[in-house]
């Protein structure tokens, strides 16, 4: 039963890592492909 709680633990923090991750990796593309933020 610890064991079991432990994985899902694990697997609910690396799934939240993906998520941020791809989320940042999103804001990084969309900021460097418009324009606007470069010259304001």
């Amino acid at each position: 039963a610890v064991a079991s709680t432990e994985v899902k633990m694990k697997l609910q923090e690396f799934v939240l890592n993906k998520k941020k991750a791809l989320a940042h990796r999103n804001l990084n593309h969309c900021i460097s492909s418009d324009p606007r933020y470069w010259y304001g």
